[in-house]
């Protein structure tokens, strides 16, 4: 409490909004002042349902660990799926991709390379000069899909983002959510009016129950389709 005290003096208490809808849904409000981009959500089902194994969660963090990302990071046929869905996004936008592993991103950049489709890598091991040159392209547009692992969660502003592919799965709300903030920024903050969240965790469940997404899809109020191309809303 003393320090509370101490620097009290110098906080700054924002005014926000005596009404309704923001004491409601402070989110909800948020988004439909232009402050937050609208999420639009599809859950991509890649293969059988699959039960981590409590061997795969981490003590401390109460999350899936890196082993069981290597595992998913090896999958050929969840990576061939997730390639395939990549090639269908639309030439011209820009797609933030979170790997399961530093190689996994790596593996997924150079395939899109191949592919005529411009891309780059993002690790804690890419020096700062070159990540500030690829996060530069990315935002002119001259990079398509910019693949990183645990680097670009918080701190990182590229607001014109138009597509999010979690690869990544997790247990924890605050990763989720630190995930999907950077294509969540509105355009009074300069973002977008939409952002398309692509997960490939569907078939991925914890005690039988699903991941983070599940949680984040309820408390945002996020619309969630079957196909970008059809708009179609789930029911």
């Amino acid at each position: 409490m003393k320090l509370v005290d101490e620097f009290d003096a110098y906080l700054i208490h924002p005014t926000l909004p005596n009404i309704e809808k923001y004491q409601k849904n402070p989110l909800l409000y948020f988004r439909e002042e232009g402050y937050l981009a609208e999420p639009i959500f599809l859950l991509s089902k890649d293969g059988e349902t699959v039960e981590v194994p409590d061997e795969y969660i981490d003590n401390e963090t109460d999350d899936i660990n890196s082993e069981y990302l290597k595992v998913l990071a090896e999958d050929r046929e969840r990576n061939f799926h997730i390639i395939e869905y990549m090639l269908t996004i639309p030439t011209g936008t820009s797609t933030l991709v979170y790997a399961c592993t530093v190689e996994h991103a790596e593996f997924l950049s150079m395939m899109m390379n191949s592919l005529g489709r411009k891309s780059a890598v993002i690790s804690a091991e890419t020096p700062k000069q070159i990540r500030r040159i690829h996060i530069a392209a990315f935002k002119r547009g001259e990079i398509e899909f910019l693949f990183n692992y645990g680097v670009l969660t918080t701190g990182f502003d590229a607001p014109k983002t138009d597509h999010l592919i979690i690869c990544r799965p997790t247990s924890s709300q605050i990763l989720y959510e630190q995930m999907v903030g950077r294509g969540l920024r509105g355009p009074k903050f300069g973002g977008t009016e939409q952002c398309k969240i692509i997960d490939f965790s569907q078939n991925i469940t914890r005690h039988g129950k699903p991941l983070a997404y599940a949680r984040f899809i309820k408390d945002w109020e996020v619309q969630q389709v079957k196909s970008f191309k059809e708009d179609e809303v789930i029911v």
